[in-house]
């Protein structure tokens, strides 16, 4: 199956990944065992749908990598011998998991004698009873059984990447015509020729693993298809994340291609948030003062306005004058102001360092000229005027 971010944006993005930090010759060590996981997965399904095999979650990994070096090697048989024997394996897994998905549960009696046939190696009774509590199973679960030609099971971002190997197998063994009677032992599930007994030599240990294999595609299928909107709804918050980062480092490049802070504080608009802050403190303007304090951002607009009242009424603002400034972070700047004052009729000149700071309406700082940040004051940089005195 093609591995493109409409099917697979999860399995997409980890082979992008790994192809990078190998080509950079940096892929740590930790991940190398997961980059051998994406290739068996990468490869599986295309080297063994042709025996029916098709991946899954119940079918150990370890086999699978065995299995897929031993068909790069072509060595099929012995890696039919490994996939056998791992299907055995994830049986009992598959059991336990019965009592989670009800479409199987009901059938856990069928399912059950089939596993203590299976362990008799009574496969000319395994196989039937397999291929029928498959048909029940998928009928219950899509209203459309796996053996009718328009069935379908695809779904999105699966792991296992079997869309494709499963609708092969559908095509050419599963719902395979078998019109003529036939005594050569068969080693794939022809669900027709079987039940209908036309293919009269399939009890063998190779059809029924594989009619095994068929149920752990089922409910890996089941699985995935109840996780699909969770996934679709965890990529759209990925990419929104993502999209943020972009914006993100996309104003940070800007701040640090700033060739004049002046220049650019003056472009960024925190020269007239503390124009508007001195005109509006000079006039008493109690709650214009408000949105571009800091420490007020989200607080009611009236009280905020009365405490501002209360801090700044004592000090007469007779006059103020922006002396320069510097950009001191990414995301604040400090401008230097000549500010003159009267308290208790006694003028007062003081040449202090505003800071203000470009944030989210949750307070977390973000790039100067952000869309969603605005400034705001910091009072503590007032300290020098407010609070200095006894």
């Amino acid at each position: 199956m093609d591995f493109n971010e409409s099917n697979n944006p999860s399995v997409d993005r980890l082979v992008t990944m790994y192809d990078t930090l190998k080509s950079l010759g940096i892929l740590p060590t930790e991940l190398e065992r997961d980059a051998s996981v994406l290739s068996v997965i990468k490869s599986f399904n295309s080297l063994f749908k042709d025996q029916a095999w098709v991946l899954n979650n119940y079918l150990p990994l370890a086999c699978c990598e065995e299995a897929v070096m031993l068909a790069l090697s072509e060595k099929f048989s012995q890696a039919e011998d490994v996939l056998i024997k791992g299907v055995d394996e994830g049986l009992s897994l598959f059991m336990q998991h019965l009592s989670t998905a009800k479409e199987f549960e009901k059938r856990s009696n069928i399912l059950s004698n089939a596993k203590e046939l299976q362990l008799q190696k009574n496969y000319g009774a395994v196989v039937p009873l397999l291929l029928i509590a498959i048909d029940g199973i998928s009928n219950d679960i899509s209203n459309l059984g796996l053996f009718a030609q328009e069935s379908n099971i695809g779904v999105w971002d699966s792991i296992c990447q079997y869309d494709d190997a499963f609708t092969y197998l559908q095509k050419n063994f599963l719902t395979k015509s078998r019109t003529k009677t036939n005594f050569d032992e068969i080693f794939v599930p022809f669900r027709n020729g079987i039940l209908h007994g036309r293919d009269v030599n399939y009890a063998n240990a190779s059809v029924s693993a594989k009619c095994w294999n068929i149920l752990f595609v089922l409910r890996t299928w089941y699985r995935d298809k109840k996780d699909e909107s969770y996934k679709r709804r965890k990529l759209d918050a990925e990419q929104h994340v993502s999209k943020e980062n972009e914006e993100l480092t996309n104003y940070l490049q800007k701040f640090d291609k700033r060739e004049n802070d002046l220049l650019f504080i003056e472009r960024t608009g925190a020269s007239e948030v503390a124009n508007t802050f001195f005109d509006s403190w000079q006039q008493k303007q109690w709650g214009k003062i408000v949105p571009h304090m800091y420490h007020l951002v989200g607080k009611h607009r009236g009280k905020s306005a009365k405490e501002v009242k209360e801090t700044f009424d004592n000090f007469e603002l007779l006059e103020f004058k922006c002396l320069g400034g510097r950009c001191d972070t990414p995301s604040s700047v400090v401008l230097d102001v000549y500010v003159a004052i009267s308290v208790r009729a006694e003028r007062e000149e003081h040449q202090i360092e505003l800071w203000l700071n470009y944030s989210s309406d949750d307070l977390l700082p973000l790039p100067i000229n952000h869309p969603d940040g605005s400034w705001g004051i910091l009072q503590n940089s007032l300290s020098k005027i407010l609070f200095g005195r006894v």
